[in-house]
């Protein structure tokens, strides 16, 4: 729009003052407290995208921690990791998986790499080998959901000496569309 040089704008040819939508209008006190309100929840990770939760569990023979985000959203990166110190000798940690905990989900990178990897028993186990008393085993997973995986997902992440269970972690992760 343009000024006349001594009144108010005037409107460009063939537009009507009259039909200009929104002059005048204001945002409403209602509209300013329903964005606070959304950004909010967004800051206080109602959403997804807040701190990762630590589960752990002393099992005699040694210690695990599992941590990884309660809340994630569909095609969210995220990790996962899994800690075990030993307070005994273990000659083969393993640690497994439930098939529902990965169900919908794409491991991208498992660090270290386990000397073995397979699925049984309905879960993917990864061997690494002796692990002496008071040495420590950090295994970190780097994943993304998939666009099918809906609600969430539950299982276990078990510890195993070899064959012989030590003990295992529930995990429940909440998926947000």
């Amino acid at each position: 729009m343009s000024a006349t040089p001594d009144g108010p704008p005037v409107a460009p040819d063939g537009i009507d003052p009259q039909r200009r939508v929104g002059a005048g209008r204001v945002a409403t006190p209602l509209a300013f407290a329903a964005l606070g309100g959304l950004l909010a929840a967004g800051l206080s990770g109602l959403f997804g995208g807040d701190a990762p939760t630590i589960s752990s569990r002393n099992f005699g023979p040694a210690d695990m921690s599992v941590r990884v985000p309660a809340i994630l959203r569909n095609g969210e990166f995220f990790e996962m990791e899994v800690a075990v110190e030993s307070r005994a000798p273990i000659e083969d940690a393993s640690i497994a998986f439930d098939q529902p905990l990965w169900r919908n989900i794409t491991i991208n990178t498992a660090m270290p790499a386990a000397s073995e990897e397979r699925f049984e028993a309905g879960g993917y186990r990864m061997s690494f080998g002796r692990l002496d008393p008071g040495k420590r085993l950090v295994v970190k997973l780097d994943g993304q959901v998939n666009p099918p995986m809906f609600k969430g997902t539950a299982g276990r992440v078990r510890l195993f000496d070899g064959d012989r269970p030590i003990g295992d972690i529930p995990i429940r992760i909440k998926v947000m569309p």
